[in-house]
């Protein structure tokens, strides 16, 4: 077993990382020989509780590797601490404290690697770094491969994502969730499991989130491979065969360089949902003045009726609905500039005229794209297209895009990513992302950009059978992974159906409009069906903010329900839904509410009458609320100070 080697313990020490050297020759098959290894453990109340095993570390470039034969240079220690604002996410403002080391390692050859490890109270991170510069005449360099590994009791279960098969969907972050697995099951793709990935480490509380965050143009987006023998769960890159063959799929860049952070938040189902360590570690935002960036709703037509972008008249009725309940901006989808009776200059007419926003679609295109179904396409992959496009829009009075259908999470499908993001913000043009790859952390470092796809959301209504029986369980999996690490724009509260039935109840689709967060909300629905909607249900759509100060998990369990609370200002949005096919009774203290009186409006499931049961009350702190959520059902409340002035 390793001994000595470096601790790095939290900022309230509970939380310890040990990285050491070891030879754990026949331990979860690591092979003979001294390498560098880390274990994670919980202190608390006078005992240790092991909660990540010794996993492996070390990485291999084309010119050098950074696995055996490695010895310790020099260490280097600091405090993190930071208070940074976020336009829009889980909370407005965010203070953050880490303890840091830094090791620096030489291998045989004497070249060089440092290992940085960021310990918080609610998680920790770590990634390399290469501090030389580049020695090569090609002044390149490759990743060959990571050992890195995140090893989980053989006691843990786990919630994972099927890493797509870029054969056939392209990488989108858009497979099945998998429930309830044994740490260590083989995926049943090759493809392996995508990030985040959720464990339960036991028969107590203590859950474990493991994703990457800092994503730059100078790395791949990396997911975990299919086999995990012994729990260990090591990063995969993406398959030579994504991009339609073309591009490298190994990182490479020039040195100095550093990887992503690779994330492991620790802790209570409501840590996991509540952290900020994707942003914790993301770089500053680098749009200097974020004035110009206004998260919001938005009507959508596409969902409800695939020809819309193309007729003038169709658009219309979103345009007005918009206006009607106060959202900011109408989506206008792919085919916008095939449009018959009228122009997109016409919608951005009439558009202004009811005082909305307008965002267009376009497809990713260029030569890593096939899909010629959908346009306008090739305007945002050559960057001197891409300028002249954003500027032309920009000039005309439209708001944001939406960039769609980039399939893969190769580096060069990563720098267009970036390189959108940058161009948009000259432009002050909004960015929303589809067919997309997770966000890394970049609503911080770029905050105009306002969503991002990245889920089977309700568009799988129109095209996927098998979705609405999943879809109640699923629902209730999204805020422990996918959307506890970046917006997610899943396009909630659909009451029509589309091609395959809802099993949800109303209740529950017009819950997600809290339980769900994104810098962007996009109502997809007819909009005869939000206008029909009862008074309480239609406030709640015009009222409910897409930027939070705050955001607590109050009780819920992955694939079962989940109960989410989320504040603005002084009012507080809480939203329940039910993942499973019998009722649920849950009950909510109001224990967060300030000292003030406040005004709740509930909107819970219906019976054979009515669609939704509403009621109001006065409640305060030291009250409690229950509610029964039907079957896949869920409620809505809202809480707003009865006098808003009153301290």
């Amino acid at each position: 077993m390793p001994k000595g080697g470096w601790q790095v313990e939290s900022p309230d020490r509970q939380l310890r990382v040990t990285v050491a050297f070891a030879n754990l020759a026949g331990t979860a098959g690591y092979p003979a020989g001294e390498r560098l290894y880390y274990r994670t453990e919980r202190v608390a109340h006078g005992a240790t509780t092991e909660i990540m095993p010794w996993s492996p570390l070390g990485i291999r470039r084309t010119d050098q590797a950074f696995v055996d034969g490695l010895k310790i240079l020099k260490t280097d220690h600091s405090v993190v601490n930071q208070d940074y604002a976020l336009v829009h996410g889980k909370r407005r403002r965010v203070h953050s404290v880490g303890v840091q080391e830094t090791l620096r390692f030489a291998n045989a050859a004497g070249a060089e690697m440092e290992l940085v490890v960021r310990v918080f109270d609610t998680g920790f991170a770590f990634r390399y770094r290469f501090p030389e510069s580049t020695k090569l005449a090609s002044g390149v360099v490759s990743i060959v491969d990571e050992e890195t590994g995140f090893r989980l009791p053989e006691s843990s279960f786990a919630t994972l994502l099927q890493h797509e098969n870029p054969k056939y969907k392209g990488i989108n972050y858009e497979g099945d969730w998998h429930r309830a697995l044994p740490a260590g099951t083989l995926s049943p793709v090759k493809s392996g499991w995508s990030f985040p990935a959720l464990f339960h480490t036991g028969g107590d509380t203590t859950f474990v989130l493991v994703t990457e965050t800092d994503l730059d143009e100078s790395y791949c987006g990396t997911h975990l491979q299919a086999e995990s023998p012994a729990g260990v769960y090591r990063v995969a890159f993406p398959a030579e065969s994504e991009a339609l063959g073309q591009e490298h799929a190994l990182p490479r860049s020039t040195l100095p360089w550093a990887t992503p952070w690779r994330v492991v938040v620790v802790g209570s189902l409501a840590t996991i949902v509540e952290s900020t360590l994707v942003t914790d570690l993301a770089r500053p935002s680098a749009v200097a003045d974020v004035s110009w960036i206004h998260p919001g709703r938005a009507s959508w037509s596409w969902w409800s009726d695939g020809s819309s972008p193309s007729d003038f008249a169709k658009i219309v009725p979103f345009i007005d609905v918009a206006a009607e309940l106060g959202w900011e901006y109408t989506l206008v989808d792919a085919g916008w500039h095939l449009m018959t009776g009228g122009t997109w200059l016409d919608v951005l007419a009439h558009a202004k005229e009811k005082k909305v926003g307008v965002m267009l679609w376009y497809n990713s295109g260029g030569v890593l794209n096939d899909v010629l179904r959908a346009a306008p396409r090739d305007l945002m992959f050559d960057p001197v297209i891409r300028r002249a496009e954003m500027k032309k829009i920009a000039a005309a009075g439209v708001k944001g895009i939406k960039v769609d259908f980039f399939d893969s999470d190769k580096q060069t499908l990563i720098k267009q990513y970036i390189d959108i993001l940058k161009d948009a913000a000259d432009a002050h043009l909004l960015v929303n992302f589809h067919g997309a790859t997770l966000p890394r952390g970049w609503e911080r470092t770029y905050p105009h950009m306002i969503g991002v796809e990245g889920v089977q959301g309700a568009e799988n209504y129109r095209f996927n059978r098998t979705f609405p029986e999943r879809a109640p369980w699923h629902n209730t999996i999204m805020p422990f992974t996918r959307n506890a690490v970046g917006p997610m724009d899943y396009t909630p509260v659909t009451f029509s159906n589309s091609t395959h039935a809802h099993l949800t109840t109303d209740a529950h689709e017009l819950a997600l409009s809290i339980v769900f967060e994104t810098g962007i909300v996009h109502f997809p629905d007819h909009a005869d069906i939000y206008r029909a909607l009862p008074d309480e249900a239609r406030s709640l759509l015009s009222t409910i903010p897409s930027a939070w100060d705050d955001t607590r998990l109050l009780e819920g369990f992955p694939g079962k329900w989940v109960v989410v609370a989320r504040r603005a200002g002084r009012d507080w949005y809480i939203g329940g839904i039910n993942g499973e096919k019998t009722p649920r009774e849950v009950t909510i203290p109001l224990n967060m509410l300030d000292a003030s009186i406040y005004a709740m409006t509930m909107i819970a499931d219906g019976n054979i009458e009515s669609r939704f049961t509403m009621s109001s009350a006065s409640r305060k702190t030291a009250d409690t609320v229950s509610v029964i959520m039907e079957g896949n059902g869920g409620f809505s409340l809202r809480l707003v100070p009865e006098h808003p002035t009153t301290p």
